[in-house]
């Protein structure tokens, strides 16, 4: 049996003369611009990474060296979007003092609409200040992969991590109080749906058209529909005193009170009643349960 030892001597041998004396290939030595193009591209990743972190101390020194505040990889994700999800400001304002753009998006996502759906709102003045368009609309996916076509700012800050600080700020550098997503959303129906009152609250004082309606797959629905779905007596009651109409039907066939009777929302059908709508009769409502019934998941 030949031993490694051999095996690997052998392997070391010339399999020919001409294979012994033929010189071997030199790669060619990188050019300068290439060598200045590997370093360009390792401190921009080195910044990425401080922004990521919160190293404020490494984020000025790459900046002062001329490192490229609108750094990127190639997913699209920028310096300024790093520091802005970790909620950096200081950093954010090195780079927006280094001239970072702060309308450069990634995967649809503005810094703006991540500040704003954070509720940061220090990050959200810096970036009004630098010029960030405070109407631009979302193209992207969520975190179940389901489209959300053009939210705006305004809507994001209406999530439940929203604050009215935010709001406010939004709606001072002009944001549009009626500007509706691709599926009707507006900022109002978004903070209803995220249980947010204290933004509901600051966005009713901008005064908004409470009649718009939101297509969700296969009905539609107002501000004040969803907040009785939601089963939520505050702020139905705050959209009444706002102007919302109280007469609006679920399917163009049941009554607002009608159906906070039969989901058994007495604090929500006394607040309908005071607004004036007219009270269903018994025979109503049990025609209601009993078609409820009929058409439920068992049928």
């Amino acid at each position: 049996m030949l031993s490694w030892a051999f095996v690997a001597a052998a392997m070391l041998v010339p399999l020919t003369a001409s294979a012994a004396t033929k010189p071997a290939k030199e790669m060619p030595a990188p050019k300068p611009e290439e060598i200045s193009e590997v370093k360009a591209i390792l401190r921009s990743a080195d910044l990425l990474v401080a922004c990521e972190d919160g190293n404020t101390d490494k984020v000025r020194q790459l900046l002062k060296e001329g490192v490229d505040p609108n750094a990127s990889r190639t997913s699209g994700a920028n310096a300024l979007l790093y520091a802005t999800a970790g909620r950096h400001s200081e950093i954010v304002s090195l780079l927006l003092d280094a001239k970072a753009d702060p309308n450069r998006t990634s995967a649809g996502l503005s810094p703006l609409f991540l500040a704003s759906e954070n509720g940061d709102i220090d990050t959200v003045k810096l970036l009004l200040r630098a010029g960030a368009n405070v109407n631009l609309k979302l193209h992207a996916v969520d975190e179940d992969l389901k489209p959300r076509e053009g939210d705006t700012a305004l809507i994001a800050a209406a999530s439940s991590t929203g604050t009215a600080a935010v709001v406010k700020a939004l709606l001072g550098a002009g944001a549009d109080i009626d500007e509706a997503a691709d599926n009707g959303k507006t900022a109002v129906m978004q903070a209803v749906a995220s249980g947010n009152s204290g933004v509901l609250r600051a966005l009713l004082e901008a005064r908004p058209k409470l009649s718009a309606r939101m297509t969700d797959e296969d009905s539609d629905f107002d501000a004040l529909t969803l907040a009785v779905g939601k089963s939520n007596p505050d702020m139905v009651g705050m959209l009444i005193d706002a102007g919302a109409d109280p007469r609006v039907k679920m399917d163009d066939e049941v009554t607002l009170l009608e159906f906070a009777i039969l989901s058994e929302q007495p604090v929500v059908a006394s607040k309908l009643r005071k607004a004036g709508i007219p009270e269903p009769s018994a025979e109503r409502i049990a025609a209601l349960r009993k078609a409820a019934t009929e058409t439920g998941p068992e049928h």
